[in-house]
């Protein structure tokens, strides 16, 4: 569908009316310019609200048709250790929705938790982000500041571990390549159709399959590599995943497999990716250049699925697009300077960067 600027439109009534009645006098402020210009843009716009509505309503309808929707982010998790200035005989209380930070990042405790008399350190409280989003999967001893006001002999926290399972709201793109699996595996029981199925569970973010012949261990047909967004499948993760997958002979809950299929569930294998890499800035503060170059590497590596290759150009191509770089060159993965090929039960996980900056 075309739309109508606002300059042809007037153009348009300018020749009708001259056609239709001989009108000429179109100068700035006239009677009929006045009319002109309060109908040409409310049209203009309804043009353009048009074009929009049809477009959004398009790409919808697809699946809009088999209820297909879009997959919301997921918020990470963690265990905070909350400590205390000295030991005492009595209790100190950590209630429900405290807050602490790595100083940006914000998480909020789900459970009570305390400081047992004679101790000084409290057991491990669980916590959710604050929002959804992969950049809460932050590393382990960086949650150090207690955002609430708690009692003051409660004096610091940390969390032991890094936080996990925090992703982002599904993309356009990767909504299209999940319904495409979906489409292809509407009978259920192929690879398609399982990959569909588990892809819809809330909580997992990209999944593999491998098939055997023969038999794995003369027992499984195939295995079933599924990933929560950190590389990782926990076991309540994997429980929906057999429960999905096998179902339990009811209407609601067929299962996907073929009769007499033995499946099996595991967690991809990390393929550790160090990157070496040199940057040219210009007129930008190093600093600045250098973590957000990290940050687009860990962004693009942590965010590849299972059997996901790191390539280079699409490493380069990110790199350019930050504000002060001017050039990327020696650019290497793992030592080498060429794509790393992920196998079918693998997943790529970002592991260190090695910046050299020259500033132009």
């Amino acid at each position: 569908m075309n739309t109508k600027p606002y300059q042809t439109l007037i153009d348009e009534m300018k020749a009708c009316a001259v056609i239709n009645s001989g009108i000429t006098d179109f100068n700035a402020g006239s009677n009929i310019m006045n009319i002109f210009e309060s109908v040409a843009r409310p049209v203009e716009q309804g043009y353009i609200d048009t074009r929009n509505g049809y477009s959004n309503n398009l790409r919808a309808i697809p699946y809009s048709v088999f209820d297909f929707q879009q997959k919301k982010g997921q918020k990470a998790t963690v265990n905070i250790v909350f400590t205390r200035n000295a030991a005492s005989t009595s209790i100190s209380t950590i209630p429900v929705g405290t807050r602490v930070s790595d100083g940006t990042l914000v998480f909020i405790t789900t459970d009570v938790g305390s400081i047992a008399s004679g101790q000084t350190e409290s057991d491990p409280i669980p916590a959710i982000a604050e929002n959804i989003g992969l950049e809460y999967n932050v590393p382990s001893d960086s949650i150090r500041t207690i955002e609430s006001n708690l009692s003051a002999e409660i004096v610091s926290c940390n969390n032991p571990y890094k936080a996990i399972g925090g992703t982002n709201a599904e993309t356009q793109t990767q909504m299209l390549r999940r319904f495409k699996y979906y489409i292809n595996g509407l009978q259920g029981s192929n690879r398609y159709g399982i990959m569909a199925g588990l892809l819809g569970l809330e909580g997992v973010r990209s999944v593999s399959i491998d098939e055997h012949f023969p038999p794995k261990n003369d027992i499984y047909n195939f295995t079933v590599y599924v990933d929560n967004g950190a590389g990782l499948l926990p076991d309540d993760l994997k429980n929906q995943c057999i429960d999905l997958v096998n179902g339990n002979d009811t209407e609601e809950n067929p299962g996907l497999r073929a009769a007499g299929i033995n499946v099996d569930f595991q967690a991809a294998i990390g393929v550790a990716i160090t990157i070496e890499v040199t940057v040219t800035i210009y007129r930008a503060e190093q600093a600045r250049v250098e973590s957000d170059v990290t940050v687009k590497l860990q962004e693009y590596i942590n965010g590849l699925g299972i059997h996901e290759n790191v390539v280079l150009s699409s490493i380069i191509v990110l790199l350019k697009q930050i504000s002060g770089v001017t050039d990327i060159s020696g650019l290497t993965l793992n030592g080498n300077a060429d794509n790393v090929t992920i196998g079918v039960n693998q997943i790529a996980r970002f592991y260190d960067v090695v910046i050299h900056p020259v500033q132009q």
